[in-house]
């Protein structure tokens, strides 16, 4: 039975699609790093994950977007124009 069950989650399309968006960001990361500084390149990347997830989340998954998440990006599209403009 529990057999069954890691094989349901497994074989779930939301589970699998996951996945498949974990190992595109981990090549995009090899990629950012291989062209970018560290410095500039983590809280880039970081701030833009963090806006990629929360709207993929609102958009697959159905879960809230309110006026604190769109604050909250603001505040990353500032602090990336600042690190880039440092």
């Amino acid at each position: 039975e529990k057999d069954a069950q890691l094989i349901g989650i497994i074989i779930n399309f939301k589970f699998l699609l996951g996945f498949v968006f974990y190992g595109i960001s981990f090549l995009l990361w090899i990629y950012i790093l291989s062209r970018y500084r560290v410095n500039v390149a983590y809280p880039i990347s970081v701030s833009l994950f963090f806006t990629m997830t929360a709207l993929g989340s609102y958009f697959f998954l159905d879960e809230p977007f309110g006026i604190y998440k769109i604050i909250g990006f603001l505040f990353c599209l500032i602090g990336i124009i600042l690190i880039v403009k440092a």
